[in-house]
C-alpha cells in the first residue's frame, strides 16, 4: 500500500476506548533449525542425517562421543593420530539453509579443548555462505590454548546473502590436539538500550548540554538520570533492529511543573510537556521498524519558560520485541499528552477525558455529553511504503458504560485513504 492516512472516527455520548491500526501480517521470519545441534540424535542412535565431518578424515578420528557432554549425554570429538607433523585441517558443519535478508543472527557453540600442543594451532567457530569454504560473515578469532572446560564461542553478523548458511567449527594444527564440541545455537541478535538504568554511570549514553556528572545521581544505592538544564538531553542509537518487527521502550519518569520531557524515536514522534506531578510513572512507546536496523532515541527536558525548580527523570530504560504485528497510530492507546490525546485531533461538543482502568489495566479515553452531541477523534497515519501490504486491520477496544437509545446514537470507526478528510 502506498503512503496514505487513516482518519478515525468516534462519534458516542459515553465510551472508553483504545485503537490501534495493524498491517495483518508483518510477523518476523523464523531462522532454520540446526538439526540435532547437540548430537544427542546421533550420539545415541548412530543415525546422522545432517552433520559432515571433513578435513582429515582418513587418519584423525571424530565421532560423537559420551567421554564429554557440556548438555545432554553426548558431544562431538575431534583428535588427532599420534606422530603427526603435517598441518591439516579437521571440521564438523552443517548446512542450515537460507537466512532471512537482513536478520541480524547470533551464532554460537560449545567446545571443550583438552589438547591443543601446537603453538600455531586453533578452534574457531565460523559460518560460510554457499559452502564450507565459502564467504564468511560469522567468524570467532582462533582459541589457540587449551581450554580444560567448556566455554562458549560466539559472533554475530547481519546476513547479507541469499546462500545457504553453513555452521562450522574448525581446527587447525600439525600436532596433538583433542577438542569436543557441543549445543550450536542459531537466534536473532536481541536490540538492546545498555545503561538504561544508569547504574554503571554514562555507559552508551551521549549527554548534550549537560554530563554525566551533572546528570546521574545516586540516591539509595539506586542511579537515575536528572535533568535540570533547559534542553538538555541524552541520545544514543539501537541496534540490531528488524525491518517491519514492533518494539516497544518503556522507561520510568518522574517530572514536575508540567515541562516534563520530549521523547524522540525517529522525528516527527514526540512526546511533550508530561507532568508527573513529582511521582513516578512507568511510560511506553511502541512502533514498528521501517527499512532500517536502526533508530535514534533521545530523552530530553524542555523547559523554555524558565521555570526555577523544574526537573524531569528518567530510569530504567529498556528494550523489548512486542509479539503482536505493528501498530501505526502515535498514541494508540491515550497514554500521552493533555488529556491523553497527543497525537490526535479532537472536535464536536462531546468531552474527551483520560482515565485509569483501560484496556489490559492501562489507560483509556472517556468519551462524555449529558445531551445529545457528537464527538470526533482524528489523526492521520502514513503507513510505510516498505511494508508492501495490501491489507490492514484497525481495532478499537470500546466499552459502552450508557449510550443513548435515541434513534441514530452510536459510535463507530471510519477508515478514510488517499488524504480524504470527508465524511
Amino acid at each position: 500500500m502506498k503512503l496514505g492516512k487513516i482518519t478515525s472516527v468516534i462519534l458516542a455520548l459515553c465510551m472508553l476506548a483504545a485503537l490501534m491500526v495493524m498491517p495483518v501480517s508483518a510477523a518476523k521470519a523464523e531462522l532454520p533449525e540446526i538439526v540435532d545441534s547437540s548430537f544427542e540424535e546421533w550420539g545415541a542412535t548412530g543415525m546422522n542425517t545432517m552433520w559432515t565431518h571433513g578435513g582429515r578424515t582418513g587418519l584423525c578420528p571424530a565421532t560423537t562421543t559420551s567421554e564429554k557432554a557440556y548438555s545432554g549425554s553426548y558431544s562431538f570429538k575431534m583428535a588427532d593420530y599420534p606422530g603427526n607433523t603435517e598441518r591439516h585441517r579437521s571440521y564438523i558443519t552443517q548446512n542450515v539453509g537460507q537466512i532471512p535478508t537482513g536478520a541480524n543472527i547470533v551464532l554460537t557453540a560449545r567446545v571443550y579443548i583438552a589438547k591443543l600442543t601446537d603453538t600455531g594451532a586453533g578452534v574457531r567457530l565460523i559460518g560460510r555462505y554457499g559452502s564450507v569454504d565459502g564467504d564468511a560473515p560469522f567468524n570467532t578469532a582462533w582459541q589457540t590454548t587449551a581450554t580444560n572446560e567448556w566455554v562458549t564461542l560466539s559472533c554475530q553478523a547481519t546476513n547479507n546473502s541469499t546462500k545457504d548458511l553453513y555452521i562450522t567449527v574448525d581446527v587447525n594444527s600439525s600436532a596433538g590436539y583433542e577438542v569436543y564440541v557441543d549445543d550450536f545455537t542459531l537466534s536473532y541478535v536481541k536490540p538492546e538500550i545498555a545503561g538504561g538504568d544508569f547504574e554503571n554511570g554514562a555507559a552508551s549514553w551521549a549527554f548534550k548540554n549537560t554530563s554525566a556528572s551533572e546528570a546521574i545521581v545516586t540516591e539509595n544505592s539506586n542511579s537515575y538520570l536528572n535533568l535540570t538544564v533547559n534542553r538538555s538531553y541524552i541520545n544514543t542509537t539501537v541496534k540490531n533492529l528488524m525491518p517491519g518487527v514492533t518494539y516497544r521502550i518503556s522507561f520510568d519518569i518522574c517530572s514536575n511543573g508540567g515541562y516534563g520531557y520530549i521523547d524522540t524515536l525517529g522525528a516527527p514522534v514526540y512526546f511533550s510537556n508530561h507532568n508527573t506531578n513529582g511521582a513516578w510513572e512507568r511510560l511506553y512507546y511502541t512502533w514498528t521498524q521501517d527499512e532500517t536496523n536502526t533508530r535514534a532515541i533521545r530523552f530530553m527536558f524542555i523547559n523554555d519558560g524558565a521555570v526555577e525548580g523544574a526537573y524531569t527523570k528518567y530510569d530504567n530504560i529498556v528494550i523489548e520485541e512486542v509479539e503482536e504485528t505493528g501498530n501505526y497510530f502515535v498514541n494508540g492507546g491515550f497514554e500521552y499528552g493533555a488529556g491523553g490525546l497527543m497525537g490526535w485531533t479532537a472536535s464536536g461538543s462531546a468531552t474527551f477525558t483520560q482515565v485509569d482502568g483501560g484496556f489490559e489495566g492501562m489507560r483509556a479515553l472517556k468519551v462524555n455529553k449529558t445531551a445529545a452531541a457528537d464527538g470526533k477523534l482524528q489523526q492521520a497515519v502514513a503507513l510505510p511504503e516498505s511494508d508492501k501490504l495490501e491489507y490492514y486491520e484497525i481495532s478499537a477496544y470500546v466499552k459502552n458504560i450508557s449510550i443513548s437509545e435515541v434513534s441514530g446514537a452510536h459510535a463507530q470507526i471510519i477508515f478514510r485513504p488517499n488524504d480524504s478528510q470527508d465524511s
